[in-house]
Formats: structure tokens, C-alpha cells, sequence
């Protein structure tokens, strides 16, 4: 087993023999007296760990390599060695980007658990780098994950529409990412360096969303203390964002009309409009088209907004994103909550694809935090994964599993059929009790069809069959 390589950076050749019979059954170590020596070893071989004193006596201390060690740009975990365990000391060499530190009379286990602490914690650190290069090789500075046929369409859409000035409408179920989009449009457009305002027409009662979009002045209705700035000011020359917007009574859809159409804004109790310059995204997981049938949606206002429009496809229909969603979401959740863990096992991976997930993406984030809490060690197994996502994953797979033997069973029956009636398909569809289009369509889907034709072949039995070809 390969054992990890630790430099240690101490004066003390006592201390220093005590620290390698410490560390000899599960360490690889080599000591050097001084800062300066230290540096180049690290300047010529590959380390993985340093433990540094802090006090090295002559010229460089343990303070000034880990300056210059850092100035470099090194990744390396370093562990402070130090007979001052005061808060200034361990705070300062935190703060200097140390992973941890030891005493001079350190036990074997805690000295093995501060540096296992330390290489976890540095491959953690080092795989997340890659996570973040390989998604920004894959979406740039967009937060849209992914690499599937649906999701590269996506992008497309999203590169064409977003340096436009047109109205956007974005569809797609709760979860599935429709803010992210709107926010990639507008990174990506000629308002980026201007003001993102987002509204959830949900979250806003009906009674005050006209008051929250276009402002009113003071004393406009009860309540109305002081004149307040709508968000359609606040976000002139840049965009705004209306989530939700199939919630819109028909009285805001009309005023909102009429904003989309002059760019002109009047205060709730004003009597004065103002010209705004906005761009509006707005976004829904209604049909609004069937609101304008049912008269829920006013038809003219879904023609404004639908100039463009792009539909945010649901993770299930884009499962061969999965492992890397989930690799992003656990890379970054567990470094939020310093979980040295840093992936799943493959049986995990097969049973969050094999998940149809209702609540898209949204709730794929949800299922890694909750398996993040609960992993015992840095690989996270099915076991962990939430009770439902499991059984319901085994019951898509049995599905799979079933659909895949019966086309197989299908195929065998058909052919089997085929052979027993010589080729003939008029009597093939009378012994399976069929009509001869209904048995045309059963062996087109099978793609057995274009195989079968109407000649004679060597039957199963031996004797003549009595409706030869």
C-alpha cells in the first residue's frame, strides 16, 4: 500500500526521531533541519504533507516558509509544529493557510488523525478544482450542468437569445432550473453590468404585487406610510425577472401590458408615468397558453412575452447528467459544511439515474445534502442515499429488468411462430388470435418485419403443416 510522503521541517533531532517512530507504520518520512532546507526539498521532490515547526531557530521560522510556500501558489497541507498552543499562535497560522497544528508531545492517534485530517481534506480541495474545471469546460460562466443532448440545446438557445433585447418566457416544472436560465441570459446579454432584479409573483400577495412592481406614492391606501420605488424602477436599463408569472391577477397582467408595451410606469396613486428601459424575462410552470384558453392568462400579454421562449427540459428526461449534477452539488455542499466526503460508489450512481425525480434538479440537490449529513465515510453508498429515492429506484429498475425480458420473450414467440408456420403470416395471425395488420404492426415494432417474408421455411415439426405456404 502506498504510504503518503511527509516532510518535517524541525531543528530538533530528538523531537524529530521521536515523530518518525510515530509515524513510520503508516508514513513515509524525511526530516530536514532548517526553512531553508525545507524549501528545497519541496522545490525537488513530491511531498504530501509537511509538518513544520514553527521555531527553527537560526534564520527562517516555521512562519516564514509557510509565507513563501503560499506565495507560491502550493496546495500543500501543511501542520504546524509548535510548543506555544496559545490562540494568537494556532489563529495567525490558520490565517496564513496552515490545515492544523501539533504540540511538542503529540500521541500517536491524535498525530495520525491531524494528518489524515490534513491529506483528506487537501484531495477534498484538489477534487473540487477539477469538478469546477470540468463544469466550466462544459458551461463557461453559466450555472446550467451538463452535457446531455438536452441540455446542449439548451445552451444553444440560450447563447442566441440572450445578447437580444427581446422579451424571454422560460418553461419548465418547479425544480428544474428556470431562475438559473433567466440568470444565464442575462449574464450573457449587453445588460449584464446593469441591476438582475427577480420577483416570485407567488411569493407577493395579490393585493400588493401591483405595489411591488410599479411602486406607489404615500398614502396611496392604508398602510402606505412613505412612497416606495416599484421594481420595474429599480431595475430601469437593466432586467427584470418574473417568476411565477401565470399568478398574476388579470388587473397586474394589464398593467404589466401596458409597461411592455410604452415602457411607461405610474406609481399606485400617482399622477405621473415614468419611462423605464427594462428587459423582462418572465417564467412559469403553468401552460399559459391554456390560461389564455381558459381566460386566466390575457392572450395579448402571452404574445408580448413569448417573443422568445425556451423550455427548461425535466431531469428525467435528461438522466445522463446525473453523476456529474451530483458530483458539482456534493463538491461544493461538502465544503460548506467541511465534510471530507468525495463521492459515491457506483451502485449509489446507479440508483440516483435509475430515480425519476419529480422534483428535478432542485430535489437532487436536496437528496446530496441529506447524504453528505449521513455518510460515515468519504465515499457515500446506496444505504445512505434516502429511503424513497431507494425504493423507488428498485422499482424503475425491475421495470427496466421486466420491459427487457418480455421484448426478449416477444422476439423468441414471434420467431418461433414464424418458423412454425412456414413463413405465413395470414396463419401466424389467426393461431395468435390477431388480425394480420394488428400482427404487421406487433413485428414492425420489434423490427422483425422487414426479416419476415412470405416464403416457406423448414417448420419446427416434422410433418407438413396443413396450410403450406
Amino acid at each position: 500500500m502506498h504510504k503518503a510522503k511527509v516532510l518535517i521541517v524541525d531543528d530538533d533531532r530528538d523531537f524529530v526521531v521521536d515523530l518518525m517512530m510515530l509515524l513510520e507504520d503508516r508514513f513515509s518520512c524525511q526530516a530536514v533541519g532548517s526553512g531553508d532546507r525545507g524549501l528545497a526539498v519541496l522545490g525537488e521532490q513530491d511531498v504530501d504533507l509537511l509538518l513544520l515547526d514553527i521555531d527553527l531557530g537560526q534564520g527562517m521560522n516555521g512562519f516564514d516558509v509557510l509565507r513563501q510556500l503560499k506565495a507560491s501558489g502550493s496546495s500543500l497541507p501543511v501542520v504546524m509544529i509548535t510548543k506555544d498552543d496559545s490562540a494568537p499562535t494556532v489563529v495567525q497560522a490558520m490565517k496564513m493557510g496552515a490545515h492544523d497544528f501539533v504540540g511538542k508531545t503529540p500521541s500517536k492517534i491524535d498525530l495520525e488523525m491531524t494528518l489524515d485530517r490534513a491529506l483528506r481534506e487537501t484531495q477534498l480541495e484538489r477534487e473540487n478544482q477539477v469538478y469546477r474545471r470540468e463544469i466550466q469546460r462544459l458551461v463557461g460562466n453559466w450555472d446550467l450542468l451538463g452535457d446531455s443532448a438536452a441540455m446542449l440545446d439548451l445552451r444553444l438557445k440560450v447563447s442566441k437569445i440572450a445578447p437580444t433585447d427581446f422579451p424571454v418566457l422560460i418553461s419548465g416544472e418547479n425544480g428544474t432550473g428556470k431562475e438559473l436560465v433567466a440568470r444565464a441570459i442575462n449574464a450573457n446579454s449587453l445588460r449584464k453590468d446593469k441591476p438582475l432584479i427577480t420577483v416570485n409573483c407567488r411569493g407577493v400577495p395579490s393585493t400588493l404585487i401591483e405595489s411591488e412592481l410599479f411602486g406607489h406614492e404615500k398614502g396611496a391606501f392604508s398602510g402606505a406610510v412613505q412612497r416606495k420605488l416599484g421594481q420595474f424602477e429599480l431595475a430601469n436599463q437593466g432586467t427584470i425577472f418574473l417568476d411565477e408569472i401565470g399568478e398574476l391577477s388579470l388587473d397586474a397582467q394589464a398593467t404589466l401590458l401596458r409597461v411592455l408595451e410604452n415602457g411607461e410606469v405610474k406609481r399606485i396613486g400617482g399622477t405621473t408615468t415614468r419611462q423605464v428601459d427594462v428587459r423582462v424575462l418572465a417564467a412559469s410552470n403553468r401552460d399559459l397558453r391554456e390560461g389564455v384558453r381558459t381566460g386566466t392568462f390575457r392572450e395579448d400579454l402571452y404574445y408580448r412575452l413569448a417573443v422568445t421562449s425556451i423550455h427548461v427540459p425535466r431531469l428525467a428526461d435528461r438522466k445522463a447528467d446525473i453523476p456529474l449534477l451530483a458530483a458539482a452539488f456534493l463538491a461544493r455542499e461538502a465544503c460548506q459544511v467541511a465534510r471530507t466526503v468525495s463521492g459515491f460508489n457506483p451502485a449509489a450512481l446507479a440508483t440516483l439515474v435509475a430515480y425519476d425525480w419529480p422534483g428535478n434538479v432542485r430535489e437532487l440537490l436536496n437528496v446530496v445534502r441529506n447524504a453528505i449529513i449521513f455518510a460515515e465515510g468519504p465515499i457515500i453508498t446506496e444505504e445512505e442515499l434516502p429511503t424513497h429515492i431507494r425504493l423507488n429506484a428498485g422499482i424503475a429498475l425491475y421495470e427496466q429488468a421486466k420491459e427487457k425480458a418480455m421484448g426478449k420473450f416477444e422476439r423468441e414467440y414471434w420467431s418461433a411462430l414464424y418458423r412454425l408456420c412456414n413463413g405465413n403470416k395470414s396463419q401466424m395471425a389467426r393461431t395468435a388470435g390477431i388480425s394480420r395488420q394488428g400482427l404487421d404492426k406487433i413485428l414492425k415494432s420489434y423490427h422483425l418485419l422487414d426479416a419476415f417474408e412470405e416464403t416457406c421455411v423448414p417448420p419446427l415439426r416434422a410433418e407438413p403443416t396443413a396450410d403450406p405456404c
